[in-house]
């Protein structure tokens, strides 16, 4: 469940590194801006809790605090499993465009990963390396095209560390909505495809994803209710159902001057 839950965070960053910002710079990307939220925010709160058949939350899960950059970036989060005790921090550094230049993660209180980005001529993704906490090369990749204007990846691909292929990955978007993406790998087979619908208001309505396993396909799909909104639009809680169950996702939002 803990695995389940935090990756439904994956709505925070993506890749990260180390070279000095080209002086030509034309756009600033923002995480905000890239999920549609609404309004100057400070820091959001994300609550994530276990709920009955019919969506009442019955167990609280994880917290997640993020804590973003006047340019709209999640700068630092730290999770909190259920009993409020911190199992996770993630600390990033951005590009004066926006894109995230390092990002490090911790667990209690010890380096586990670190990515870091560098930018080719033009402001554009050039290159992602993910180490380890003693700093051995992992994986990373690269971009064969240029991010959208949201700063999305639309293409990648990861490599293991002896330079072999891992998977390729495209992606399709709607201005700032995924729409969906597919992995296949080395050899040119589907590992991997994910494809979401959108509510009138542009918010998630149902994710699909195929998982293929020694040719095998697993198909997951997952509903998204919204339930309440705060006064500057933005969705504070929705219930989401898939085969293990209903999830309850609650945002609190801090917005700048208030």
């Amino acid at each position: 469940m803990m695995k389940i839950l935090l990756s439904l965070l994956c709505l925070i960053l993506l890749i990260e590194a180390c070279v000095p910002m080209p002086e030509s710079e034309e756009k600033t990307y923002s995480y905000l801006r890239a999920e549609g939220i609404l309004g100057e925010v400070e820091s959001i709160k994300f609550t994530f809790y276990a709920c009955d058949s019919v969506g009442h939350p019955v167990e609280l899960q994880i917290n997640v605090w993020c804590k973003l950059d006047e340019n709209g970036n999640v700068v630092e989060s730290s999770t909190y499993d259920g009993a409020g005790q911190k199992i996770g921090v993630e600390k990033t550094i951005f590009f004066p465009n926006g894109l995230p230049q390092s990002k490090i993660e911790y667990a209690n209180g010890k380096k586990t990963r670190q990515v870091k980005t560098t930018l080719d001529e033009s402001g554009n993704l050039n290159r992602s390396e993910i180490y380890d906490g003693q700093g051995k090369l992992l994986s990373f990749m690269d971009y064969p095209d240029p991010q959208n204007e949201y700063g999305q990846t639309t293409t990648l691909r990861v490599f293991n560390a002896d330079s072999t292929l891992k998977f390729a990955e495209l992606a399709r978007y709607d201005q700032h909505r995924l729409l969906g993406y597919t992995q296949k790998n080395s050899t040119g087979q589907e590992i991997f495809s994910y494809r979401c619908t959108y509510q009138s208001k542009g918010e998630i309505a149902t994710e699909t994803s195929v998982e293929y396993r020694e040719g095998k396909p697993t198909k997951t799909v997952k509903t998204h209710q919204i339930t309440t909104y705060d006064p500057q639009g933005n969705w504070t809680s929705k219930i989401i159902s898939g085969e293990s169950g209903k999830i309850q996702v609650k945002r609190a939002f801090t917005y700048r001057g208030t």
